[in-house]
């Protein structure tokens, strides 16, 4: 309806476990370069789907289209829109799971080296009782 200039979506993108990253990008309105920036999937040379300049410049008003350009942008708009809210949506799921694991994995290694420090602690003390009744026992023997 136009009352928004521009329509920006912020995401954490998960790169790997140990990695995310913050995104920003333009969701509304489509232009070509942004179009064009959507096609390359995370830098991936693999997945890279090549749009020349010279294709998005091209004149299209001598191509017949069925049905119009109009009826097929409207299609395909709100569909690429909603793949990318939800592309958003995955990866800040996968990056919030990734950060709770490794949350848990360092809360797990910290109680255990928590829990061996104790051990050595009690450890000692219970020695330092032992040596010390051993020691009463021979003073009351002399």
């Amino acid at each position: 309806s136009g009352q928004y200039k521009k329509v920006l979506v912020a995401y954490t993108n998960f790169v790997s476990t140990l990695s995310q990253k913050p995104v920003v990008f333009e969701l509304l309105p489509i232009s070509a370069q942004s179009f064009k920036n959507q096609l390359v999937v995370d830098g991936d040379e693999a997945n890279r789907i090549e749009v020349s300049d010279k294709d998005v410049k091209r004149d299209w008003s001598m191509y017949v289209v069925e049905p119009s350009h109009e009826a097929i942008l409207d299609v395909i708009i709100p569909k690429l829109v909603t793949s990318q809210v939800y592309q958003a949506l995955l990866d800040a799921s996968a990056s919030e799971q990734a950060s709770r694991m490794m949350a848990m994995k360092n809360a797990t290694e910290n109680a255990d080296e928590i829990e061996d420090d104790l051990l050595l602690s009690y450890n000692h003390v219970r020695q330092e009782g032992i040596t010390k009744e051993l020691a009463e026992i021979v003073a009351g023997t002399l």
